[in-house]
């Protein structure tokens, strides 16, 4: 008796509760996509009822043994004491990790390290208001050029215990912000093993990476990344913003960040390096400015409608312990400030980065991913805006689409004969399409035209090939192209890119081309008259540049007027962590950019209307 819960890696059984399947679930540790926080929306929670009696909206169903009914966990309750469900791998979140582009190349920076590690030797104690264990550890530091303000309680506890047992060779860490000189942590000299570590966090809007530094000789010690749990309620930002209409709903999607995604990476790097987390001595954090605000527990509601204001652009310094980091509790937290609502820290730290205005002339930077941010720079003035793009670039909402995890296809190439080849990431058996294999498709298919200019296929060529998949709808039948057989597939099943997968990708597309387009046409420029393109992000690191170019996400542009800086918003955390006079350099930035809300422009609109064709709806947009 109870339900039965099957997916490709396991399989439970659970009592039955009256929680919605959705809920009942992700309570059996069997976590399901929700993009639109379980309203029936989206169609990514779809599972297949098996034997049972359930309700779905407001009818109820029985399955007789041996039957299957697809339908939505959101809008399914179980109503008998047994039943049996099956999740498919395309609605299951795999909450281990992903494959996402870590590299990490800084760029000519001071060494100027936010921590210091410091040994010194108290005097002896003797008698007088001047002689208590902070003062004779402030007068070790200062004379040893660091002058620091009093111990805070934490220190203090610890250097009462460390006097009780006669301790006077210390090892001190010691933070060195503009400004600001605190004493993070007191240990005996003989307790000090390997370096001093900081961890950069790149709170994304899919994943986040999170990366050890030591401190003193700028290298990597170890990378991890996991998906950003809250794509359980909600695959975009507008989506999570929606799950905040109260206190306990920002509360939640907190945990989401902190205690499910950004704590067991810490945990996991702490296994890696063989350490404490109480190593880790001080973290600086870049992302978007809804992702920023859901990190700290302040609501992002206010960023939702106009005039889309957040609660700051610049954060407070905060320590682990204040917002449920689980590191050294007395370990700063900086998070880099933000441009606006829409305009984030993680383009913020792209800039310290690769400043597109350093070398002149008219270069964009662009953040290609959910938010779509971008910055142009024309003579002397930054502007900046942020389209809604949407998940499709990570196989969000595309029905056999996922992200980049092993087995997913990440290359695939149409050939004048209509046949295919593919690989996928770790050359596993593949289990889906990554956004950079849509785009190869797209424009492969559409070079040997067997897409027309808006996406559609060519349905006799498509027959001819053996390829061509007609999938039933309700009141009609969706077209799709076969391009791995089920005995290939590592899901036992066909891999198709349907008609309507095609449409998502073009309207990612047609969103930051758009966008683009629109921030040049405040300076009266097309995109031809671009000097260079930054392109940033992790999906940007794998996007064959030529096939984006040929689908219309990206201008068209002689290649070596790209260039590609992968996920610039670790790359700046990490700079911060090891130049302090980023953290200045990053408030100065946020207020040079001019602000463009694309909705209020005359231009955009019609701009991402010609942007849904390939690669554009005028004929010489391209030429």
């Amino acid at each position: 008796m109870g339900l039965t819960l099957k997916s490709a890696k396991r399989e439970v059984t659970v009592p039955v509760s009256e929680a919605p399947l959705l809920e009942q679930v992700r309570d059996a540790g069997l976590p399901l996509e929700a993009a639109c926080g379980g309203k029936g929306i989206c169609g990514r929670c779809a599972v297949f009822l098996e034997e049972g009696r359930y309700r779905v909206c407001d009818e109820s169903i029985a399955i007789e043994p041996g039957e299957r009914r697809e339908e939505l966990a959101c809008m399914t309750c179980v109503e008998g004491d047994e039943a049996r469900v099956v999740i498919p791998t395309v609605s299951a979140l795999d909450e281990e990790g992903a494959s996402i582009e870590q590299e990490i190349a800084l760029p000519p920076h001071e060494e100027r390290p936010l921590l210091r590690r410091v040994i010194v030797e108290l005097r002896e104690a003797g008698s007088g208001p001047s002689n208590t264990h902070a003062d004779r550890l402030r007068e070790a530091l200062r004379e040893q050029g660091f002058d620091v303000a009093s111990p805070d309680h934490g220190m203090l506890a610890r250097l009462s215990n460390l006097a009780t047992r006669s301790k006077r060779s210390l090892e001190v860490v010691v933070e060195q912000a503009p400004g600001l000189s605190r004493v993070i942590d007191v240990r005996p000299n003989e307790d000090s093993t390997g370096p001093l570590l900081g961890l950069a966090v790149d709170i994304g809007t899919t994943t986040v990476v999170v990366a050890a530094m030591d401190l003193a000789s700028g290298h990597v010690m170890g990378r991890v990344s996991r998906f950003n749990q809250q794509i359980l309620r909600g695959d975009d930002v507008g989506a999570r913003m929606a799950q905040c209409e109260d206190e306990a709903g920002v509360r939640m999607m907190k945990n989401l960040i902190v205690a499910k995604t950004i704590n067991p990476l810490v945990k996991d790097l702490a296994k890696i390096l063989a350490c404490d987390i109480d190593d880790f001595k001080i973290m600086v954090m870049a992302g978007n400015t809804v992702m920023q605000h859901l990190f700290l527990g302040w609501s992002p509601r206010s960023i939702g409608a106009v005039p889309f204001t957040p609660v700051a652009r610049e954060y407070p310094r905060c320590t682990a312990q204040s917002v449920g980091l689980a590191m050294l509790p007395s370990a700063p937290v900086y998070l880099v400030p933000a441009v606006a609502g829409y305009v984030g820290g993680d383009i913020v730290a792209d800039l310290l980065v690769e400043d597109p205005a350093r070398d002149g002339g008219t270069r964009l930077l662009v953040d290609i991913g959910t938010n779509g941010e971008m910055i142009l720079a024309h003579e002397g003035r930054l502007l900046a805006c942020a389209t809604a793009a949407g998940p499709a670039f990570e196989g969000g909402g595309l029905m056999q689409g996922c992200r980049a995890v092993q087995g997913a296809i990440d290359k695939l190439e149409v050939a004048p004969d209509d046949s295919m080849t593919w690989s996928s990431i770790g050359n596993a058996p593949p289990i889906g399409f990554c956004g950079s294999a849509i785009i190869d498709f797209i424009a492969s298919a559409r070079r040997s035209d067997l897409l027309n200019l808006m996406g559609r296929f060519d349905i006799e060529r498509l027959r001819e090939a053996g390829c061509l998949m007609a999938l039933p709808l309700r009141h009609s039948s969706v077209h799709a192209c076969r391009v791995v057989a089920a005995d290939e597939s590592g899901l036992g099943e066909e891999l198709l890119i349907t008609e309507p997968d095609i449409e998502q990708v073009l309207k990612a597309k047609g969103a930051i081309y758009a966008g683009m387009k629109t921030l040049l046409a405040q300076v009266g420029l097309h995109p031809r008259d671009l000097d260079g393109v930054v392109l940033a992000g992790g999906f940007a690191r794998h996007l064959n540049i030529e096939h984006a170019i040929e689908v219309g996400l990206l201008p068209k542009l002689p290649l070596d007027r790209y260039t590609v800086i992968g996920n610039g918003s670790l790359t700046g955390a990490a700079l911060t962590l090891l130049d302090s006079t980023q953290l200045d350099a990053a408030r100065k930035i946020i207020d040079r950019p001019e602000v463009v809300e694309l909705n209020l422009t005359k231009e955009f609109a019609n701009f991402f209307a010609e942007a849904l064709a390939l690669p554009y709806l005028e004929p010489d947009e391209f030429e």
